[in-house]
């Protein structure tokens, strides 16, 4: 028995036979074409681009079908973006027409540069962009060379994948009744393949260095993406207790997908639970859940699912679908979280003049994203502006604008500024508006934790995003692996903050929510409910959990679980004492999820 400690990246047990998944490496040698062969060469690359786009066209098509898939439809639509760059085209035709390469090495000559720009950027989220190139790269050979990927659903028995990387294609594709989970060497919470596994609820554990060396095919594995384990030929009382753990975690997962109706403590205290989405798709796969509202309508995808810059009217449509959907409810519109992370395909040269200009950026979580990048170019701010001005027209004062990565008073007024043009514009336009647009906005910089007294007066609610107020205030960047055990959102520090932010908004009379990953993470609730919060905002399959926690304790309860975690000295300790309360107050809950 062998087994291997990772990072846990999408939670279940699974036990299966081992099937190693091979990389896909094309050996393409250079070859030279004759020039009456030019056009037909770039032919053949052009209709193996369109075929491989209309394949990710249905991957996107399927996940917007998906609850929770908003993430994968990303990582889809950065592909497709990728494929349809123009100057991308226009290395591989001079490559074939000046070189007279042909069309196969034309292929891995330009990606080759590309991914040598990536690794060279100094940027690590460009970097780490490299894996999407060889998927594209791959699926571009597998058709010109006319080579078949390793084909899974030819395979009839169930398996645990096991490789060094699996590209999130193949995560996203496979036959669940098959593939009972996959286990890699190398990444992390925040690789492409662990964000489609969650999606589809794959148990998964990755940064297992060298587990596709050590595994045998046909060997039996147990995969726990609970704790980060893989067991490779497990004794037979290993296997037993595996199997207990399984079924009981399977077991109290169908009882939390059952709970409805309202989140209400012991006490009697109405607790807040909102939807964070993407798509307007999403409310109607969830509209028994919508009573409190959406607390968080991502409007990125708009951008990165259209293969132009989206106009007034792209925002309108979307924002008015999820206004007829959810009624009367709360719909809190945050503006563009846009910055080079999101952006990577601008490093193949692709995009307009203010894209091109975050091509250099060194640190973007730190540089010009988010509302900055607004600001500093109106014209992507102001359709947006005045499509959710005509949507909150159309609502009863439900309809609220989100502003993230503020920093300083001075955005919030740039960007009321702003606001009270347009909504002047629309008015001479004869569009009934109403008196006023709520303006809110994310506390994710620790400067505005430390002093939200000073936003109270341009700012009608607030909603902090732990996330990346956790990385800044950690200074982690939560999107590089090699650091990624650092990023720790149960550090004494930053739940101080959270605690801060949520006093001072209760004190000033201010609404404010978390939409954080925390927010949705059941270790976490008795903990930001005894620090104050009253409302979450979580992706909509974590609401039934989150409502059966609140529903088994009192406020007195929480606020004392929460003291006694701000007296501990680190987040192992309080990551402890989170697990030990769940485990005391509610067994059934759904709750390992490994250290964090």
């Amino acid at each position: 028995m062998d087994v291997k400690k990772g990072i846990p990246i999408s939670s279940g047990i699974v036990i299966g036979e081992v099937y190693i998944l091979d990389n896909d490496h094309f050996k393409v040698n250079r070859r030279f074409i004759a020039g009456a062969e030019i056009d037909d060469e770039f032919n053949r690359f052009q209709q193996a681009i369109e075929k491989v786009k209309a394949n990710l066209q249905k991957l996107q098509e399927d996940a917007r079908r998906h609850t929770g898939w908003e993430e994968l439809q990303q990582i889809f639509a950065a592909h497709i973006m990728i494929l349809s760059d123009r100057k991308m085209h226009d290395e591989v035709w001079q490559r074939i027409s000046k070189n007279r390469f042909s069309v196969e090495y034309a292929v891995t000559r330009v990606l080759a540069y590309y991914k040598d720009r990536f690794a060279k950027s100094g940027n690590p989220y460009i970097s780490q962009r490299i894996s999407d190139l060889n998927d594209i790269e791959n699926a571009l050979l597998a058709l010109l060379l006319d080579e078949r990927r390793e084909n899974l659903a030819q395979l009839h028995r169930a398996v645990v994948l096991v490789g060094h990387d699996i590209s999130p294609s193949i995560v996203a594709t496979v036959n669940r009744d098959v593939v009972l989970g996959f286990a890699t060497d190398v990444g992390g919470r925040t690789s492409h393949n662990a964000i489609v596994a969650r999606a589809r609820e794959i148990p998964a554990v990755a940064a297992l260095e060298d587990l596709s060396r050590l595994a045998t095919e046909g060997e039996t594995i147990i995969i726990d993406g609970n704790t980060g384990l893989a067991v490779l030929s497990p004794d037979e009382a290993t296997l037993t207790r595996y199997r207990r753990d399984a079924d009981e975690f399977n077991r109290r997962r169908t009882v939390m997908l059952a709970e409805h109706g309202e989140a209400v403590t012991l006490d009697g205290a109405r607790i807040k639970i909102c939807i964070n989405i993407e798509f307007p798709s999403e409310i109607i796969s969830h509209d028994h859940q919508l009573n409190d509202g959406i607390g968080l309508y991502r409007t990125e995808f708009l951008f990165l699912s259209l293969q132009r810059e989206p106009a007034e009217n792209d925002h309108f449509v979307a924002y008015k679908q999820a206004l007829d959907a959810i009624g009367d409810a709360p719909l809190t519109i945050r503006t563009y979280d846009l910055g080079a992370d999101k952006l990577f395909h601008l490093n193949t040269g692709g995009g307009g003049a203010w894209e091109r200009s975050l091509v250099n950026e060194r640190n973007p979580a730190l540089g010009c994203r988010a509302i900055r990048l607004g600001l500093q170019h109106p014209e992507i701010l102001r359709p947006q502006i005045r499509a959710i001005c005509r949507v909150a027209a159309l609502g009863n004062g439900n309809v609220r604008a989100m502003l993230p990565m503020v920093c300083c008073r001075d955005e919030v007024l740039q960007f009321r500024e702003m606001l009270q043009k347009e909504i002047a514009a629309l008015r001479e336009e004869g569009v009934a508006l109403p008196q006023e647009l709520p303006v809110g906005i994310m506390v994710e910089v620790p400067a505005v934790a430390m002093n939200l007294d000073h936003f109270v007066d341009i700012c009608d609610f607030f909603s902090i995003g732990t996330n990346d107020l956790t990385q800044y205030a950690m200074g982690v960047d939560r999107g590089n692996e090699h650091v990624a055990e650092l990023y720790r959102p149960a550090n004494i520090g930053v739940l101080r903050l959270i605690k801060q932010t949520l006093t001072l908004a209760k004190e000033y009379d201010r609404e404010i929510s978390i939409c954080g990953e925390i927010a949705g993470d059941p270790l976490f609730t008795y903990l930001l409910l005894g620090l104050g919060l009253r409302t979450f905002s979580v992706a909509p399959p974590r609401i039934p959990e989150i409502r059966k926690l609140v529903r088994s304790i009192s406020l007195p309860q929480a606020a004392t679980i929460a003291a006694d975690a701000l007296q501990l000295k680190s987040s192992s300790q309080v990551m402890a004492l989170l697990r030990e309360n769940v485990r005391r107050l509610l067994p059934d809950c759904e709750f390992n999820r490994g250290e964090s």
